[in-house]
C-alpha cells in the first residue's frame, strides 16, 4: 500500500509542534519532601573554644530544632550559631534542617577595659534618682552601657493603684545594652531613694505592660539610703512608697515554687512539678523556660523533665519568659564516682613555644563521668586546652590544675617551668 506523502508531512509537523510547546516535567520540592519523609539527621555543634555542646540526633527532615543552652567561653561574648565555618550564614530556631548539619559558634572577645560599675542619674521636675549596677560576674559584652529613662507617671498610675493608693512613686525603664539577664544570677540594682520618700515603706515592682503589677522584687534599703533589688529582666519598674491614709493593700507576694526531684540515676528521668503560690491571675499567660546549669550532668526538657547524664549535681532553673517568676532546685545524679586521677607527670619543663600533651588516668575505669577540667594559674606563662594540651608562652613558672567534673572534687596539680 502506498503512503500519502502529504499526510506524513503533516503528521511530522504536528509532532514537532507538540514537542516544542510541551514543557519538561520538573521534580518539585513537594515531591522531594515526600520522598524524604521519615528521614532523620544529626545536628553537630562546634563551640569554637567554648564549652562542649552535645549533638542533637534524629531530627526529621524539614523540621526546626530547639537550640541548646548557650556555651561559655572565658573572656568572650557569644554571638550565635552559624551554618558555615566562615560565620556568615546565621542559624536560628526558625531554620529548617534538611541534612546532616554542622553549626559553628561565633564569639566576640571582651575588651580589656570593659566597665564593671555602671552609674546613671535620671531626673525630671518631680524626682531625681541615681542608679548604680555592679555587673561583675554577669555575662556581658564589650559595648555594655546603661540606659535608664523615667516613665510618665500617668502611664503607670493604674498599675500603682492596683497595689496601693499612694501617689509617691516614680517609674523607670531599665535597659542595659549587651547584658544577658540570667535568672540564675539576678542583677542587683541600687537606686538612691529620692528626698521625701519614706524609706521604711519603699518597694520596687515589675510591670510588663505598665497596666498591671506582675511581681514585687526582692529588695532592701542599705546604709547608703539606696534601695537594692534583684532584676531578672530588663523592662519597666516602679519604685513606690506603699503607705497612705486612705487604704493599704497587703496582698502577699506571688512566686513560683518547684518540687525538689529525688536523686536520679544516669540515664534516668524525673519530672519536676511547679506551682504558682499566692497567684490569682491566669497562669497560662506565662511561658515557662527550663534551664540546667550543667547539661553534662543533667539536661532538662521544655516540659521540666530532667534526664541524668553523669554523676554530679546540677541546678535546674525555671523562669517565665518575661522575667516575672523564677525558681530553682537541685538535681542530684548518682553514678560510679571517680576515686582518683593520676597525671603522667607532676612537673614539666618546656621551651617557649613548645607544647606537651598531658595524659591523666581516671580510676575506676568504670566511672560514669570521666570528664576533666584544666586550668592554668598564669596563662601568660603557659596555657592549657580543654583536652590537656599545655603550650609554653614565656619564661616563668605556673601550675596546671586538673579537676574532675562529676562532683567527686578530685584534683591534681602539675608544676610547669618555661625556659
Amino acid at each position: 500500500m502506498k503512503r500519502n506523502k502529504r499526510n506524513v508531512s503533516v503528521f511530522i509537523m504536528v509532532l514537532l509542534l507538540f514537542i516544542t510547546i510541551t514543557p519538561p516535567v520538573e521534580v518539585t520540592n513537594t515531591v522531594l519532601a515526600s520522598s524524604l519523609k521519615g528521614t532523620t539527621y544529626t545536628v553537630y555543634f562546634n563551640s569554637n573554644g567554648g564549652t562542649y555542646v552535645s549533638p542533637i540526633y534524629n531530627v526529621p527532615y524539614g523540621t526546626t530544632i530547639e537550640l541548646p543552652n548557650t556555651p561559655y567561653r572565658y573572656g568572650y561574648w557569644f554571638r550565635g550559631w552559624y551554618s558555615n565555618s566562615g560565620l556568615t550564614i546565621p542559624f536560628d530556631m526558625m531554620t529548617k534542617v534538611t541534612g546532616t548539619t554542622y553549626l559553628y559558634a561565633k564569639w566576640e572577645q571582651k575588651s580589656s577595659n570593659y566597665p564593671e560599675i555602671l552609674t546613671q542619674t535620671v531626673s525630671d521636675s518631680t524626682v531625681s534618682a541615681t542608679f548604680t549596677v555592679d555587673i561583675n560576674g554577669q555575662d556581658y559584652g564589650y559595648a555594655t552601657e546603661m540606659n535608664i529613662s523615667l516613665i510618665d507617671k500617668s502611664k503607670v498610675e493604674d498599675a500603682v493603684h492596683e497595689i496601693n493608693l499612694t501617689n509617691t512613686f516614680f517609674a523607670f525603664e531599665l535597659d542595659i545594652k549587651d547584658l544577658l539577664f540570667d535568672p540564675a544570677k539576678p542583677l542587683p540594682v541600687k537606686v538612691s531613694i529620692p528626698s521625701g520618700y519614706d524609706k521604711s515603706y519603699v518597694s520596687v515592682f515589675y510591670t510588663a505592660n505598665r497596666k498591671t503589677i506582675m511581681a514585687k522584687m526582692n529588695g532592701y534599703v542599705n546604709t547608703s539610703n539606696q534601695y537594692v533589688f534583684d532584676a531578672y529582666t530588663d523592662g519597666s519598674y516602679i519604685l513606690m512608697v506603699c503607705k497612705d491614709d486612705a487604704s493599704t493593700v497587703t496582698n502577699p507576694t506571688a512566686y513560683l515554687r518547684l518540687t525538689t526531684p529525688p536523686t536520679i540515676s544516669v540515664d534516668g528521668q524525673v519530672s519536676i512539678d511547679y506551682e504558682f503560690v499566692n497567684f490569682t491571675g491566669d497562669e497560662s499567660e506565662y511561658d515557662l523556660i527550663w534551664y540546667s546549669s550543667d547539661t553534662d550532668i543533667a539536661s532538662v526538657s521544655k516540659d521540666g523533665i530532667v534526664t541524668g547524664k553523669s554523676s554530679g549535681t546540677a541546678t535546674i532553673t525555671c523562669y517565665s519568659s518575661d522575667g516575672t517568676f523564677t525558681a530553682q532546685t537541685k538535681a542530684v545524679v548518682k553514678g560510679i564516682a571517680v576515686t582518683s586521677i593520676t597525671p603522667n607527670v607532676t612537673k614539666k619543663t618546656l621551651t617557649k613555644g613548645k607544647s606537651f600533651q598531658l595524659k591523666v588516668t581516671v580510676a575506676p575505669s568504670t566511672a560514669t563521668n570521666k570528664k576533666l577540667s584544666y586550668r592554668s594559674s598564669n596563662k601568660s606563662v603557659a596555657t592549657v586546652s580543654s583536652t590537656g594540651k599545655i603550650t609554653a608562652k614565656k619564661k616563668g613558672t605556673c601550675t596546671i590544675t586538673v579537676k574532675t567534673t562529676d562532683g567527686s572534687n578530685k584534683t591534681k596539680k602539675i608544676k610547669i617551668t618555661v625556659k
